[in-house]
């Protein structure tokens, strides 16, 4: 994981000691993906883009913020129930970065895209299994 600790650090996180990221009550990580995100402190207004802004990835995901709070989306959340019991791991500049039900116990889960505008992009992301740390190593600073 040394490697994925120096990409958090390039992209201006710090590994800290103690758990620092905000967490809902009742969400359930896999152990070690657990300790790994709640120690990263993720510098404030600070957004990051996807490094190849021509792939099919980079054409919708313009900014994201991983500085929000990790929290489990019920079925009120969006309207249908859809993505009921999703975790936010990140927002985005029209959707949200979340990892599927099937993924919060692995220590590297993969992680799909809610997009507000387009409906089947979630879909797109189960079959492309992203991991978090390709998800993390793909970012590049965006604006601060």
């Amino acid at each position: 994981m040394s490697d994925f600790n120096s990409t958090v650090v390039k992209l201006g996180g710090k590994i800290e000691l103690n758990d620092v990221r905000e967490i809902a009550q009742g969400v359930e990580l896999g152990k070690k993906f657990h300790e790994i995100i709640l120690k990263i402190s993720w510098p404030k207004d600070v957004l990051y883009k996807w490094k190849d802004e021509n792939s099919e990835i980079g054409m919708v995901i313009y900014s994201v913020d991983l500085g929000v709070p990790i929290e489990r989306i019920d079925k009120t959340y969006y309207e249908n129930g859809k993505y009921d019991k999703c975790i936010v791991i990140a927002g985005t500049d029209h959707g949200l970065i979340v990892i599927p039900p099937s993924e919060v116990k692995s220590d590297d889960p993969f992680v799909c895209l809610i997009d507000d505008q387009i409906d089947d992009e979630y879909k797109k992301w189960l079959k492309r299994k992203c991991k978090y740390s390709e998800f993390i190593k793909n970012l590049q600073i965006h604006s601060k």
